[in-house]
């Protein structure tokens, strides 16, 4: 028995060894590339040194920050949080996780680390801090119709504007809502003895969207939405209504989302299922792509299918551009969760635009958008072509 354990330690004892000895190499060579900031040869060393199963907290935190002052955010957030596993209140670590999640857009998350973490980062000068209150914003918008008929209803321009707001609970929870109002004209062209007469009426119609974001963990949250909106027509009110629920995963430079949803429109029911997948090849927001399909199921109609594909990137060093593309004969499409519902029941055939933004700095941003949509009215005979243009401004506290 005694033998057996002796031959079993003399056995063990160069494995242990050569681990020892990787240690202090990786060790000595990933600190001395770290004190040069040779990020390059820092990151290549370290994944040799993982690829050997040599792994420790100093080397997740060097190249963890390595990936972070290249700016690649997702696998720096992929290595600060294993950096955590081995020590979880270092402050550092904690400080460049934190603005690996902001620079991601993943604010929600980086709230949730300070709220985790709050005796850390209370005494820290950080330039962005969580707040109940954690952004507003102020929109409003034209769309242009094309549309000139001799007889029938003509559809006319669309005038709208919002106010909306993001409240931050103890970063595991975020509701943002905003109140909207919208003036819809049309025109109606008869003949009556003999004589041929306009008539131009208005539908009124108020708007109120809620939706929430819970973190899961692990890169998962869940986002239950609720959209209203209350029109006033000539003849009578009637109100519209969305509930959809979206499940997310965010991976190292890919983001998965399924979103399922029923609203009642016009007496009429849907039901749609949007898959969706974004990438992001650099690690970060200077470039990423999004497509999504939207399989709608309208009334009594067949299902139909609308593919969106977005595309963005950054121009200057606070400016963006992103644009947009989607085909697909639809009716009352839901758009990102229903933060968009379109409740005309004129089928939209398609639609594009560019979205640009601009940073003025960390609290300000301007948004300057065009959209393109192309419809055919609910009889199939008069195509025609809303032009949208929209400005806001994104205010953060």
């Amino acid at each position: 028995m005694y033998r057996l354990a002796y031959f079993l330690l003399l056995v063990s004892m160069p494995v242990f060894s050569q681990v020892e000895e990787d240690f202090v190499s990786y060790n000595k060579i990933t600190f001395e590339l770290y004190e040069k900031q040779d990020w390059d040869k820092l990151i290549i060393r370290g994944k040799e040194a993982l690829k050997n199963e040599c792994d420790f907290f100093y080397l997740r935190v060097r190249l963890g920050t390595a990936y972070y002052e290249k700016g690649n955010f997702s696998k720096a957030i992929n290595h600060l949080e294993k950096a955590l596993l081995f020590n979880d209140s270092d402050p550092a670590v904690l400080e460049y996780l934190y603005f690996a999640y902001i620079f991601s857009n993943r604010y929600q998350e980086a709230y949730r680390l300070y709220y985790k973490n709050f005796q850390i980062f209370r005494v820290k000068n950080l330039s962005i801090r969580p707040k109940v209150l954690d952004n507003l914003n102020i929109q409003g918008g034209i769309k242009f119709s094309d549309q000139t008929i001799e007889l029938g209803t003509q559809i006319n321009d669309i005038s709208y504007g919002q106010l909306g707001a993001v409240i931050n609970i103890k970063g595991r929870f975020s509701l943002y809502q905003y109140a909207g109002i919208l003036n819809h004209s049309f025109t109606d062209k008869f003949i009556n003895e003999g004589f041929l007469y306009h008539y131009q009426y208005y539908y009124k119609q108020f708007e109120y969207y809620v939706s929430g974001n819970l973190l899961l963990g692990k890169g998962w949250s869940i986002n239950p939405a609720y959209h209203l909106i209350r029109v006033d027509a000539i003849s009578r009110k009637y109100n519209d209504h969305y509930y959809g629920l979206s499940v997310n995963k965010n991976f190292n430079k890919v983001r998965l989302g399924i979103n399922i949803s029923k609203a009642y429109v016009l007496d009429t029911d849907v039901i749609q299922l949007v898959p969706e997948i974004s990438y992001y090849p650099f690690g970060n927001t200077k470039l990423y792509f999004t497509i999504k399909n939207t399989n709608n199921k309208s009334g009594n109609n067949d299902h139909n299918n609308q593919i969106f594909g977005k595309m963005g990137f950054k121009i200057f060093s606070k400016t963006w551009l992103e644009g947009f593309y989607a085909y697909g004969r639809i009716q009352f499409l839901a758009h990102d969760n229903g933060y968009v519902l379109y409740n005309n029941p004129d089928y939209l055939i398609s639609r594009g635009g560019l979205i640009f933004y601009q940073y003025f700095n960390n609290y300000t941003q301007l948004i300057l958008s065009y959209q393109l949509e192309n419809k055919e009215q609910l009889t199939g005979e008069n195509p025609y072509t809303h032009h949208f243009v929209m400005a806001g401004l994104n205010i953060k506290f």
